[in-house]
């Protein structure tokens, strides 16, 4: 039986909207297409169900979204189609499972447990398992309901049905039985007779992750939950009692979207703190078994569920003895087009997964006694075991065995009765409270706190005397703020220093002093501990429901950003045309531009693009041409002039950008405090880095505002003298691995240690070179701009291109014009000598790289070691290249670009701890310098000459500097040529 596999996708959210988000998805029928926003192509998708709830829908007044054309979904229909499929399953006694995948917002919890009215399939099938019960009237047939909840997070099984407080350190144990199959060990399970009792253990553990998440400084979109239910039939035949068992799983997934930086790219999977592990290794257990299942699984090739907690727990859904139904939500929205298109393709591999269901049938006699066999085989193995550790781990198991058998001894009714009512009693929230205001929907208000008893001090478990409130988070004191009331009764909050201002909010703006708080005011402890606080009775100028966590950010970012506005000089609209010169300008040494990084700050949350200085942007003009040529140019491409009707384009393109900045500040400044808790000498800083083009044709092409930009973040680690640029979503992987070393206080070995890469080479500019003296067969040399990624110039570089004679000599003379050439075959030289002015941060391993048409992608040798003068000597002789009629206008047309490569080094810093060594590392280029070496002799005067410095693989600042000196007293004097045909340009 192949997994049923269905998509649904969701209404444009409030986000999507603001950003002018196009629908990008289709359904017909079965079929679900998607249309890509660049080039409008569609793909697509066929399975056996594809919901339509974008739109055709009417709201009743219990809130209840009901269909109002054939075409919508509503949540009654999905339930008919999907859940009532899993219920009738579990009634013949198949195992079933029930999965939702999506990216975090796409309509997962909505489809799984709903909300208001429009419940979910979980709790419209836990009430339906009590309706059914009901309407039996056999003496000799008798139902047996039991529930669980637990939590995947970074690997650790918690399980959500205890107080958090009585979780262990490392998680529940996963064991595994001949007779009864994969189990958690010590995961309670709560029998129930009734829908209430579910819902009510259902709010329990919501609850309870709302608490862990604060506590332990966890992030809930990327927590997998699964809510299990075991459904037992015993049926009385004389006096034999046979049981049809089924287990119900009902999982909701962390974000598809976590899923893509750490096994997708190849990199490495940091053991026991991977975040998105489990994501990645179901990825991997469903492409496996998709070829399994088609017949392409090689021999010996064994499927990795034992790779992450989530599939071994879950292995008999995926592979074995179950019915299963994945049902995967989707985005409607273009600004989501590549997730959406990610999901969808996931589901098409899960649809031709085959499990193998068989009807759970047999005397409980039969299970004890298979129990009791196995422990046993256990006994007798521990005997022989050869070794210690082998022989704790064949006690643990058995020891494991045991409790299990014991517990399946325990009548249902047994266990009901010794079942303790261990709910908290409701807090009163008659009064003044504040409720915790999560980004899953679900777990928003979950935590409440009222002020019966005040003063409430709100810090971390470090604070003495102790905190009322716990928060782990780096960005809170150990004693934070302070709840408080006034002489008239008003509920106050006061931070308890000047310092705990810088994270401390009120509807986004800062607290430096004693406030009286108003009904449903927003308050922000540390970078995303959000509160609502609540008078009930009392009204406020905006409505509770359009209150939600992205709200809350969004709202602190834009005070912030009005703050940083003002107290910043005002940047002028345009800057000056730099005036092309016709002789080479001396190089003078400088400093990478700081006006693309942000973050440095504690409290610098929101920097707009505007504010970012894209200074000494290239202009599209041509060292050799004429002042009457360029005139020319300019006076026939109005056509390339910006029209107002292209203008949203951009302005939409800013609002996604300043929107994702708005959430990745806090999450830097929080990284830069837990790794200063750590002792570790690793400044995180964001980068706006524009995606340089590859071809110039027009003047637009080396506009900044025409570049696409994407978000980066520098990592400077001077316990290594690494740097490197990290994606947002690794960087947010890596920043939930250090909040657990923090909450643990673990000190991980390099291979494991979040703070480290191997060393990795990165884009530091573009240079553009033009091509038109080529179509005329003379020489060009230039010294073209480096543009760089992150906005400003990257250096010089020194580059020609020389047409040549067969025999590799320069030619005298030329045609009249390119057109002649077509059809002919030409040779030339192209000759990359040196640059200069290369930024300090990258200055190692330096390269370059071009593509010619035609000719494929060509590399300069890499100058080894540090240097901010690499000199590269390349020469590469072209000869017999057909000049066809694309050649010859891409060589009037456009320039060819050359890409600067450079491997990020920074000051390295010696700390009284253990030094900390490079892992070992295949994937290291062979000419990456050890990193144990790398500018050891940064801050020490010396005068060894520049041989020496390079003979070592690495110069000192200060050497390099001086290499810098020397080369302009060259320069200066005429050294580096000074020949009058030599030019610099602008690019």
């Amino acid at each position: 039986m192949s997994v049923k596999v269905a998509v649904r996708v969701r209404p444009f959210n409030t986000r999507e909207k603001d950003l002018g988000a196009q629908l990008c998805i289709k359904m017909e029928g079965q079929t679900t297409i998607i249309i890509d926003p660049k080039t409008g192509n569609p793909r697509d998708f066929s399975f056996d169900y594809s919901f339509w709830s974008h739109d055709g829908f009417t709201e009743r007044e219990d809130g209840y979204l009901l269909r109002a054309d054939d075409r919508y979904a509503d949540q009654n229909i999905v339930y008919q189609e999907l859940g009532e499929q899993v219920l009738n399953n579990a009634w013949e006694g198949y195992n079933c499972c029930l999965f939702a995948y999506g990216q975090t917002g796409s309509g997962k919890s909505y489809s799984m447990v709903g909300y208001g009215a429009n419940k979910g399939i979980i709790p419209v099938s836990s009430e339906e398992i009590f309706v059914r019960i009901d309407r039996n009237h056999d003496p000799n047939l008798m139902y047996e309901v039991m529930v669980s909840m637990l939590e995947i997070y970074n690997e650790k099984v918690q399980d959500l049905l205890i107080p958090v407080a009585q979780r262990p350190q490392g998680g529940l144990k996963i064991r595994e039985s001949k007779a009864t199959g994969v189990f958690v060990e010590n995961l309670s399970k709560h029998p129930v007779t009734s829908y209430a009792e579910i819902e009510k253990l259902m709010e329990k553990g919501n609850t309870n992750r709302s608490i862990g998440s604060t506590q332990m400084n966890a992030t809930s979109s990327r927590a997998h939950t699964i809510f299990t239910i075991e459904f037992k039939q015993i049926i009385v035949k004389g006096d034999t009692k046979t049981t049809k068992a089924s287990v119900i799983n009902l999982v909701d997934l962390a974000g598809s979207e976590k899923a893509g930086q750490t096994g997708a790219t190849g990199e490495r999977l940091k053991e026991g703190c991977a975040i998105n592990k489990s994501l990645v290794v179901l990825g991997s257990v469903i492409e496996a078994l998709a070829e399994k299942s088609q017949g392409k699984d090689k021999k010996g090739i064994v499927i990795p569920y034992r790779d992450s907690a989530l599939t071994r727990i879950l292995q008999n859904a995926l592979g074995g003895n179950s019915k299963t139904v994945m049902v995967c939500a989707l985005s409607p929205a273009t600004v989501n087009y590549e997730e959406t298109l990610s999901t969808l393709r996931y589901a098409d591999r899960a649809k031709k997964i085959k499990n193998h269901a068989v009807v759970n049938e047999s005397p409980e006699e039969k299970i004890i006694r298979e129990l009791t066999q196995e422990n046993d085989e256990l006994k007798r193995l521990i005997d022989q075991a050869g070794g210690i550790e082998k022989l704790r781990e064949l006690r643990e198991q058995l020891e494991a065995n045991e409790r299990f058998s014991s517990a399946q001894r325990i009548s249902w009714q047994q266990q009901r009765e010794a079942v303790q009512d261990d709910f908290e009693p409701e807090i009163d929230r008659s009064g003044p409270h504040i409720t915790n205001i999560n980004e899953d929907h679900l777990l928003s208000g979950k935590v409440v706190y009222n002020f019966d008893n005040v003063p409430i001090v709100v810090g971390r478990k470090t604070g003495n005397p102790k905190p009322d409130i716990l928060i782990s988070n780096s960005s809170v004191r150990p004693r934070h703020c302070t709840f408080d009331k006034d002489e008239d009764g008003n509920i106050t909050l006061q931070p308890i220093d000047p310092s705990c201002s810088e994270y401390l909010f009120v509807n986004g703006n800062k607290v430096f002093e004693k406030i009286i708080l108003k009904h449903l005011d927003r308050i922000i402890i540390g970078t995303n501990q959000i509160y609502l606080f609540k008078i009930p009775g009392e009204e406020a100028d905006i409505k509770e429901n359009d209150i939600d966590y992205e709200f809350a950010i969004e709202e602190k970012s834009n005070a912030q950003q009005i703050d940083i506005e003002k107290e910043m000089p005002q940047m002028p609209q345009q800057l000056p045309t730099p005036i092309q010169t016709k002789t080479a300008p001396v190089p003078v040494a400088q400093e990478e531009p700081k006006n693309d990084v942000i973050g440095n700050e504690p409290g610098n949350n929101y920097i707009p693009e505007s504010q970012v200085n894209h200074e000494n942007h290239p202009e599209n003009q041509e060292n050799h041409e004429s002042h009457e040529n360029h005139e020319s140019h300019e006076n026939h491409h109005p056509e390339h002039a910006p029209e107002v009707a292209h203008e949203p384009e951009p302005v939409n393109k800013k609002r996604q950008l300043h929107s994702r900045l708005a959430k990745l500040f806090p999450l830097v400044n929080e990284a830069n405090l837990i790794a200063t808790d750590l002792n570790r000498h690793v400044k995180f800083n964001v980068k706006i880095i524009n995606i340089l083009p590859d071809e110039v044709e027009k003047e637009e092409d080396l506009e900044p505002d025409y570049w696409e930009k994407e978000l980066k973040v520098e990592v400077q680690n001077q316990d290594y003298g690494l740097i490197w640029l990290w994606d947002v979503e690794k960087f947010e992987d890596r920043l939930c691995m250090l909040r657990e070393m923090l909450d643990e206080q673990t000190d991980p070995s390099p291979e494991e240690d979040p703070l480290w890469d191997p060393p990795e080479e990165n884009l530091l500019g573009k240079g553009y070179y033009s091509l038109k003296p080529l179509g005329l067969l003379f020489d060009n040399p230039f010294n073209i701009l480096i543009i760089s990624t992150s906005g400003g110039d990257a250096g010089l570089l020194k580059m020609n291109i020389v047409p040549t004679d067969e025999d590799g000599q320069m030619l005298d003379e030329g045609p009249e014009s390119p057109e002649e050439l077509v059809g002919s075959l030409i040779n030339f030289r192209v000759e990359i000598q040196e640059a200069w002015n290369i930024p300090l941060s990258h200055a190692n391993n330096v390269y370059c790289e071009y593509h010619f048409p035609g000719l494929g992608i060509r590399r300069t040798n890499v100058f080894p070691g540090y240097s901010e003068h690499p000199t590269f000597s390349y020469k590469e002789q072209f000869t017999s290249v057909l000049v066809d009629d694309y050649l010859c206008n891409y060589m009037q047309t456009k320039k060819l670009a050359i890409s600067v490569f450079g491997t990020g080094m920074a000051m390295k810093v010696e700390t009284q701890k253990p030094a900390k060594k490079k892992p070992t590392y295949e994937s290291a280029p062979a000419q990456t310098p050890c990193v144990e070496n790398v500018m050891e002799n940064r801050t020490r005067a010396t005068t060894v000459g520049v041989a020496n410095n390079v003979s070592q693989g690495m110069a000192s600042p200060k050497m390099a500097t001086k290499n810098i000196k020397a080369a302009k007293e060259k320069a200066v004097k005429g050294d580096k040529g000074g020949k009058d045909k030599e030019k610099c340009a602008i690019f």
